[in-house]
């Protein structure tokens, strides 16, 4: 969990061609004309929906091979640093991880834009803890999702608006939640820290903090070591903890990976 490729993708002019034409297997296909949705300005047109795209794209790494557009807002960045060098944008109740590669998205790509995907010479994959989308890191290849890591190439997939409004949470609970919510946004309310008073949330480096809700029901709370707040003690009591949704692909555990310390609170004293 939160263990992303390190392979970066550099694109000089015979590998970009590559990356823009694709190549090897697809399962994707064109959308209906149903799927189609508007687009105005100088971003792309949407030609199918973010949850028909993470629908169509499976369990296993796949090369998108066709002229796929969707639309998304960003819900989580790198501004306190529990996010690392990445975007996760969500339309619809779907979420994609985009692995940008680059510091400083939170000054790009702030919170609530809107943004435009195009996935062709792109590679999608939905078997880990959270659909991620990358640039082709193995061409010639195994299909392999990996790092943009320059600007030009990742501004040349994904395209922000001017239109800024951020996504409420889905309100969940911890029985509630399913494999189509990895990537989306939500809150758990009625959470009590299972481990030590006096706890911070992480001292040593990545930590995984276990939460129980009062059915039984298990939640782990990831805080990088890097993140601005993990070096903040863990509230005692009661708390409620607003995140991406992820799941732990050894053990199924599931796991709330909140933006900054403003996403865990505690309802107000009565």
């Amino acid at each position: 969990m939160r263990k992303l490729p390190v392979i970066l993708c550099f694109a000089p002019a015979v590998f970009l061609a590559v990356l823009l034409t694709g190549c090897g297997y697809d399962r994707f296909g064109e959308p209906s004309a149903a799927a189609r949705e508007q687009g105005a300005g100088d971003h792309p047109i949407a030609n199918i929906t973010l949850a028909d795209f993470v629908a169509r794209g499976g369990g296993q790494p796949v090369r998108i091979e066709d002229s796929l557009v969707f639309s998304g807002r960003v819900t989580s960045n790198d501004r306190e640093g529990n996010f690392s060098r990445v975007l996760v944008i969500e339309n619809g109740g779907a979420g994609v991880e985009i692995l940008a590669g680059l510091d400083g998205m939170w000054s790009l790509y702030p919170t609530g834009t809107l943004v435009y995907v195009s996935a062709r010479g792109l590679v999608f994959d939905g078997g880990g803890g959270i659909p991620v989308l990358g640039c082709d890191a193995q061409p010639a290849g195994v299909p392999q999702a990996g790092y943009f890591a320059t600007r030009p190439l990742l501004e040349r997939h994904l395209r922000a608006t001017d239109d800024v409004q951020p996504l409420p949470p889905a309100p969940r609970t911890i029985g509630e939640l399913t494999a189509k919510m990895c990537g989306t946004l939500a809150v758990i309310s009625g959470l009590h820290y299972a481990g030590s008073a006096g706890d911070v949330w992480a001292d040593r480096g990545d930590a995984w903090r276990e939460f129980d809700d009062a059915g039984g029901g298990r939640v782990m709370v990831f805080v990088a070591g890097g993140a601005a707040f993990a070096s903040q003690r863990i509230p005692a009591g009661e708390v409620a903890v607003c995140g991406v949704v992820e799941k732990m692909a050894v053990g199924g555990a599931w796991v709330i990976v909140p933006r900054g310390a403003g996403d865990i609170t505690q309802p107000a004293a009565k």
